[in-house]
């Protein structure tokens, strides 16, 4: 009997031996075992007994055939297979690769929000790959999907061996409310109903499940669930897809996968256009008024035939072009006009004299006039820069109305191609 095997038992396939490490999991008639093959190398192994019912049987057997003979990334690659005989009790195996933990595990530990639609995506490109070849799982839960060690890229198990027949799920749904119903918590109401045929849309209820639960920590089963934008607001957008996913009839449901992505899709993009429309809505539109320039000088030396002006601050270049070509009520001594002043550094100014104007009146009057230009500069530079901060202001303001406008548009456009794009998917 399978609940013979222990740790050191040893079991053979055409090409390779291995050896039983201890058990990781089981589920319906099987039991799974972590292994190593010759060369040291660690697997996991499944068993199930060969005299289980025949229907049970056949579907190990097609899942071994279905993993196999498909091969893709977010569904489990069986890698060998054998015959065993145990105590008299015949049994089957195959061997795949041994993963570090299930969604289950993961979700107790807490999924990073930027993480949980990579997870769904990679199961739904999985489901995708499997319904197209013409398998329907049929029992999709956090327990059934696994990863290797520090990765978020999902891989589907238990194509078969994991699950009921459907008359043994609703035996146990008609006949006991209790803790065993947890191993049905992600089947879809028509897995609860006689004489009701799964479909592919069965497979994509129960990862709308998953979804939910993966940001809320909750399996919704009713009207009042908890929502995702209760709980992680910048996702808030997905409840809209969960919805689509969580009708309670298979054929209202949102389906291809194609198309699940591409609403995905379309609502990512329309809550980050809704996110930017509102951080610009949200700008304020107050004017930030400059403070007046009030530059003094703070010292005047008359050395090399030149009268130097140290200033407070440093002078922007705008303000020293004003003071240069600026038009005063105050005149100027002899030749040395506004125009003739040179800026030396960043707060000093210079009045180069000719060489034989070196008079101490002379030099007393151009640091008078010099005096005074600087007052009325500082007058006429401050008022100019408040008057370019309106037209700044008006100019931002223009260009933040007319982004929100063309995401609105962009928008409207976006959600008439959507709909379009879901017609043409809807006849293919």
């Amino acid at each position: 009997m399978i609940s013979a095997l222990k740790k050191g038992t040893k079991v053979n396939t055409a090409f390779d031996e291995y050896t039983l490490i201890s058990k990781v999991g089981e589920g319906g008639n099987g039991k799974v075992f972590s292994a190593t093959n010759s060369d040291g190398e660690w697997f996991a192994i499944k068993f199930v007994e060969q005299n289980i019912p025949r229907d049970k049987l056949k579907r190990f057997k097609n899942e071994i055939s279905f993993c196999e003979h498909h091969n893709h990334k977010n569904i489990v690659k069986i890698e060998d297979r054998g015959y065993a005989c145990f105590n008299g009790i015949d049994c089957v195996f195959y061997v795949m690769p041994l993963y570090a933990e299930t969604l289950k595990k993961k979700m107790n530990d807490g999924i990073p929000y930027e993480k949980v639609v990579d997870i769904f995506v990679g199961i739904l490109e999985g489901l995708k790959y499997a319904h197209e070849h013409n398998a329907i799982h049929r029992d999709i839960k956090p327990e059934n999907i696994m990863f290797k060690e520090n990765s978020y890229e999902p891989i589907i198990c238990d194509f078969g061996i994991a699950h009921f027949a459907e008359e043994d799920l609703l035996t146990i749904v008609e006949t006991k409310a209790t803790d065993r119903m947890a191993n049905f918590q992600y089947s879809a109401p028509e897995q609860r109903k006689r004489g009701c045929n799964v479909s592919y849309q069965t497979d994509i209820y129960a990862l709308a499940l998953i979804l939910n639960e993966m940001f809320t920590g909750e399996i919704p089963q009713a009207s009042g669930y908890k929502r995702i934008g209760d709980i992680a607001p910048d996702y808030k957008y997905l409840d809209d897809l969960f919805e689509k996913l969580f009708k309670q009839e298979p054929e209202e449901r949102l389906y291809p996968e194609d198309l699940i992505i591409t609403e995905l899709a379309a609502l990512t993009e329309k809550y980050k256009r809704e996110v930017e429309k509102a951080k610009l809505k949200e700008i304020t539109d107050e004017l930030v008024k400059p403070e007046k320039f009030e530059t003094q000088i703070v010292d005047v030396k008359f050395r090399n035939n030149g009268v130097y002006f140290f200033f407070d601050t440093a002078l922007p270049q705008e303000w020293f072009s004003m003071l240069r070509h600026g038009r005063y009520t105050h005149s100027f001594v002899s030749i040395y006009a506004p125009d003739k002043l040179e800026k030396i550094n960043s707060n000093t100014i210079v009045m180069p004299l000719s060489y034989y104007a070196n008079s101490e009146n002379l030099v007393t009057d151009i640091a008078h006039y010099v005096k005074e230009w600087v007052r009325t500069v500082n007058y006429e530079y401050s008022k100019e820069t408040q008057k370019q901060a309106i037209i700044d202001q008006q100019r931002k303001e223009e260009e933040r109305l007319k982004q929100i406008e063309k995401i609105e548009n962009e928008q409207k456009i976006n959600d008439s191609l959507h709909s379009l794009l879901k017609g043409w998917r809807k006849k293919e």
